[in-house]
């Protein structure tokens, strides 16, 4: 803020005024002091003397001030240079409407849309193991893995390192079983899981080697052990049965449980013994002699026997136990599980293939869950047994139609089960050039193999973990 000439001028007066007024006052208290007046006597009308005169000197002041004032606000001259900043005025918010809040009126919850079925049905997760090849060595990348049937999430559950410390004991091989929905993994024994992959008993079995199977009717289990005879065994381990020696091959078992059926190479005989060990005995098999394998070749004479001598090149019993499929040769059988002696047995087809230079032979045969389809793993050889190839079809019971889903000229296809819903099967694929071991999954009716996955391990047969408790 600055002030005007005249402003300026007003404030000297009035400073002028101020300072002559105190002067005489002092004057006048000095004047009482010098003149030898005790200042309590004289003090009261002196004092009132001087003060009325004082008071009439500020009276005339006070006037001349406010008229020197009054001129100053009302003269053009006087210049307003600082600005007064007025309140705000007060804006007032108004009060908002009260909207009536509207009827409730419950809303439904959308329909749920069902989550699609993962390939192959079930849950749509897969259990499989990896091990080490020969000239590997073992590692950590052994072990149990688990991945969706769509081929994402693959996971190790459970590694070499984590089983070793599990079990307690070092072991040159992982295997994962199932039997009657329980899971079970053997490494150098057999154990029993929970739904944590955690080991939840040690099977008791003497000299354990490996588990070869399961009993039909799931009460038995068939082994190895370190004497490299097989034995029977309950799951308790209080009976346990030598049951096969040196050259003498399992084929499977009754649906019942009661009989296990084996071949013998050194008589080229079907040959059956009771599961406690006793009765070991030939299968007559009679009702498969009015049949003949490779019905429209020649067959060479040194080869004569092995052909027209009925025995089973494949065996599998139904999931449902009710009935059992067997081939013999390029014949492929089926039979009720009742028919324990093969009485009444039913031709459902001739295998493809069968020609002057191959001979047929099924290693592997696999229901589908649903007992309607069979998948078949052919090799074909010459007649001295070498090796031509392999091929895995699809055998429609319903039909008696045979589909030819894929093939090799060499021996690199292993045949697993099918999934849940019998939509799917597996197989296992060997790429000698990449050394890489892979699963992969053909869909019936589809027939184009989709691999799952691959490793450069040797990987197991798959089991759809929906089977297990």
């Amino acid at each position: 803020m600055y002030y005007s000439i005249r402003e300026k001028y007003h404030k000297l007066v009035l400073f002028y005024l101020l300072d002559r007024m105190k002067f005489q006052i002092e004057k006048g208290v000095n004047t009482w002091n010098e003149s030898g007046i005790s200042v309590c006597n004289t003090f009261p009308k002196k004092f009132h003397r001087f003060v009325e005169e004082r008071l009439a000197m500020l009276k005339k002041v006070s006037i001349l001030i406010f008229c020197l004032f009054v001129a100053g606000c009302g003269s053009p001259s006087v210049s307003l240079v600082s600005t007064v900043t007025l309140e705000p005025t007060e804006t007032r918010t108004p009060i908002p409407t009260i909207t009536p809040e509207p009827t409730y009126t419950p809303t439904l919850p959308p329909t749920a849309t069902p989550l699609p079925t993962p390939f192959g049905g079930g849950t749509g997760v897969i259990v499989f193991t990896a091990n080490h090849y020969s000239e590997q060595f073992a590692s950590d990348e052994d072990g149990i893995y688990t991945i969706y049937s769509d081929a994402t999430g693959l996971e190790q559950v459970l590694s070499r390192l984590q089983l070793e410390s599990m079990s307690g004991e070092e072991f040159e091989y992982i295997d994962f079983l199932t039997n009657s929905g329980k899971g079970y993994i053997s490494t150098d024994a057999l154990y029993s899981i929970t739904n944590n992959w955690e080991f939840a008993s040690k099977m008791d079995l003497p000299k354990y080697l490996f588990t070869l199977d399961f009993s039909s009717d799931g009460e038995h289990i068939f082994y190895y052990q370190t004497d490299g005879y097989l034995y029977a065994s309950s799951f308790d381990g209080q009976e346990i049965n030598k049951l096969l020696g040196g050259y003498e091959y399992f084929t499977g078992t009754s649906a019942d449980g009661s009989i296990v059926y084996f071949y013998s190479g050194q008589d080229v005989y079907q040959k059956a013994v009771n599961v406690d060990g006793s009765d070991k005995r030939n299968v007559a098999l009679a009702s498969l002699k009015e049949y003949v394998p490779y019905e429209d070749i020649e067959t060479p004479l040194s080869s004569a026997r092995s052909v027209y001598t009925p025995i089973f090149d494949s065996y599998a019993v139904s999931p449902n136990n009710q009935q059992v499929a067997f081939s013999w040769g390029d014949l492929l059988f089926v039979t009720s599980a009742s028919d324990s002696e093969f009485e009444d047995v039913k031709l459902i087809a001739r295998l493809p293939g069968s020609d002057t230079e191959a001979e047929i032979h099924v290693d592997a045969l696999r229901w589908s869950t649903d007992q309607n389809g069979l998948a078949l793993l052919i090799t074909r050889s010459n007649w001295s047994r070498s090796h031509f190839g392999s091929e895995i079809v699809y055998v429609n019971l319903e039909d008696g139609k045979i589909n030819s889903v894929v093939s090799s000229d060499s021996s690199n296809y292993s045949l697993c089960g099918f999934s849940p819903d019998s939509t799917v099967f597996a197989v296992n694929y060997y790429d000698a050039d990449s050394k890489l071991d892979a699963i992969q999954l053909i869909q019936v009716g589809e027939w184009s193999p989709v691999t799952l996955v691959e490793l450069a391990r040797w990987v197991s047969c798959p089991i759809w973990l929906s089977t297990i408790e």
